[in-house]
């Protein structure tokens, strides 16, 4: 295997491509193209054709999705072993959102008429980009519920996703989001006003639920986060 297929194939755990065999996930990393891209440079933008998705080895980007006034809306946060603009790969519309570097990233790139051959002889890269989509649909529809959810189950399950893609354990239990994010915009993210994401972190962080250590948040108790973002315990 080369540098790049024992990256990609140990990247791909859990991701899109997870479930693919060591030989497919061979041929598809030598088929795939590196992408090295400092902080702030646009991948793509919305509207822009839709030319392929990008599997994201290092780093992350932010999902954005521009309005009126030169403003935008935060919608995800993305790391390592997520993919990003999959459904290209299959309609090959233009997008639907820009996505940016929030950090200097290392991206895998895969064109749709690469990725077309390789579904040709390996049907299993097919299948899995339909678990992609159908992963993506169903997390649009959590997405939609959790908007009429109370705000403190919002406001958890975003730390949960930030947790899960850039958490690093510290002793006694914590996780520190290597990720830095801040109150607007985790806000657009759940959407809520920047003024109730700040009045329930400062109450999160005054019961020792939530705490900053230079500049990034930490779940002091991963435990009650999670119990809160099921709504099994009152904040």
């Amino acid at each position: 295997m080369t540098l790049l297929s024992h990256q990609f194939a140990a990247v791909s755990e859990g991701s899109t491509f997870g479930c693919l065999s060591t030989e497919t996930l061979v041929r598809v990393a030598a088929a795939s193209r590196t992408l090295r891209v400092p902080a702030g440079r646009t991948v793509f933008r919305k509207g822009d054709p839709g030319d392929g998705c990008y599997l994201v080895l290092e780093g992350a980007v932010k999902v954005t999705l521009p309005v009126s006034g030169g403003q935008e809306i935060r919608l995800a946060i993305l790391g390592r072993g997520d993919v990003v603009g999959e459904m290209a790969l299959l309609d090959s519309l233009p997008r639907s959102a820009t996505v940016t570097a929030a950090k200097a990233s290392e991206l895998c790139y895969l064109s749709p008429s690469t990725f077309d051959r390789l579904a040709q002889t390996d049907v299993e890269i097919a299948r899995q980009l339909l678990r992609a989509v159908t992963a993506r649909l169903r997390a649009g529809n959590e997405a939609y519920v959790l908007q009429h959810m109370p705000l403190r189950i919002r406001i958890a399950g975003a730390l949960q996703h930030l947790a899960r893609r850039f958490g690093e354990r510290l002793p006694g239990g914590r996780i520190l989001i290597r990720q830095k994010v801040s109150q607007a915009e985790l806000g657009q993210m759940i959407g809520a006003a920047r003024e109730n994401v700040n009045r329930q972190l400062t109450e999160w962080r005054r019961d020792r639920l939530l705490s900053r250590i230079s500049g990034y948040y930490c779940l002091e108790s991963p435990s009650a986060i999670e119990q809160l973002a099921r709504g099994d315990a009152a904040a």
